[in-house]
């Protein structure tokens, strides 16, 4: 059984608003709960032939298990999926590998998602637990696992994506495999759902489907790495750019500079954001302090761009152990980019509660040395 999904739009449980689904197939129960389900959910579910673009909607569902994606389904799956859309397809166990299942993997490699391995079928109805990246489609319904019946179980190895349920807690076998996104080479912006049943919907009922109409009614989010850093109080002692580009433990270490009976550290980072009227900004700061003497005071700082001003946007202590402050600033997150350039902006900031003078193995004098690990906002159009 097999299921191929790729999304992006609004779900109605999350953002209050019904998504236009155009719904392939007919004929099986399977198909028959998946649209009243979501009709039940308050989509408006439009049933047909395939079309040869299906732009005037948010989500395709092709529940063809029987059929191939031929070409012409093909090229207006693509152009769908790279213009934002949302794809939900159906195959079924082995019986159905050719035409359904073959295809579909075939169309999985040629938008660059790479391939699922089909292993073998389950028997009669199994259920199959989620994985840690699965508990994206765990919700806003959360459940024990997700039933099947004579599913097709499959390896997601050779794929970009990920399995969403496996039969036992990390065996790397399962019945559905999804894509996030930027994990789709010709599809960034697309998810991309790959499972094997038909009966999905009808066994999961209406609170599964809500998962899978939520996960792929999801905005498109953009991870925006900094481009450039200034310290402008204190002194870099190595790393850059690249150092705070991953949570890799591999640091921009900074020693902080006296002033003003404190020892202080202030450094600025910047980048570009992919929309110049987001409807939602995160701030996302990972790091560690080696604190040789006292607690030290941590603050992050986004620029305004309407008041001209930075906004103190978390002010805590530090730790000694990498931790991650995220920041979701209430209001208009248009306010941090800037108009014309689309630049962000941020500013991060240190000093101890004491003026020390100490000696310390890693530094002379010094009370305190920090350590950034990943530094990056998300940017939600």
């Amino acid at each position: 059984y097999f299921v191929l999904s790729t999304l992006i739009c609004h779900c109605v449980s999350l953002l209050g608003s019904a998504d236009e689904i155009y719904v392939l197939g007919s004929g099986h129960s399977g198909i028959n709960a998946a649209v009243n389900n979501l009709n039940s959910l308050g989509h408006v579910v439009t049933t047909g032939d395939p079309l040869e673009d299906y732009s005037g909607f948010d989500q395709v569902w092709d529940l063809r298990f029987t059929s191939d994606i031929t070409t012409a389904d093909r090229t207006a799956m693509t152009n769908f999926l790279q213009g934002g859309g949302s794809i939900f397809a159906s195959g079924e166990n082995s019986v159905f590998d050719a035409p359904r299942n073959n295809s579909i993997n075939a169309f999985l490699s040629e938008i660059g998602a790479g391939s699922v391995t089909l292993l073998g079928n389950a028997d009669g109805y199994t259920t199959q637990v989620f994985t840690a990246k699965g508990a994206a489609l765990n919700s806003p319904n959360e459940m024990a696992g997700l039933t099947y019946y004579y599913a097709r179980t499959v390896s997601a190895a050779s794929s970009n994506g990920f399995l969403v349920t496996e039969t036992s807690a990390g065996s790397g076998i399962g019945s559905l495999v999804a894509w996030d996104h930027g994990d789709i080479t010709a599809a960034p912006n697309a998810r991309l759902l790959v499972g094997f049943d038909i009966e999905i919907c009808e066994l999961g009922g209406v609170d599964f489907t809500e998962n899978l109409a939520t996960f792929m009614g999801g905005s498109i989010s953009n991870s925006v790495a900094p481009v450039g850093i200034t310290v402008t109080l204190g002194t870099s002692n190595s790393g850059g750019v690249p150092e705070v580009s991953e949570s890799d433990d591999q640091y921009l270490v900074l020693d902080p500079e006296f002033l003003t009976f404190r020892y202080q550290l202030e450094f600025t980072v910047n980048a570009t954001s992919p929309s110049s009227a987001p409807t939602a900004l995160e701030f996302s700061y990972e790091s560690r302090t080696f604190n040789f003497v006292g607690t030290v005071d941590q603050e992050i700082e986004l620029f305004n761009y309407d008041t001209g001003q930075f906004e103190t946007t978390d002010s805590r202590l530090t730790t000694s152990s990498d931790t991650v402050v995220s920041v979701t600033p209430s209001g208009d997150p248009t306010r941090f980019v800037e108009a014309g350039t689309d630049a962000l902006w941020a500013r991060i900031s240190y000093q101890n509660s004491f003026p020390f003078w100490v000696f310390s193995t890693e530094n002379l004098y010094l009370p305190y040395r920090v350590r950034a690990d990943h530094i990056f906002w998300i940017i939600t159009p």
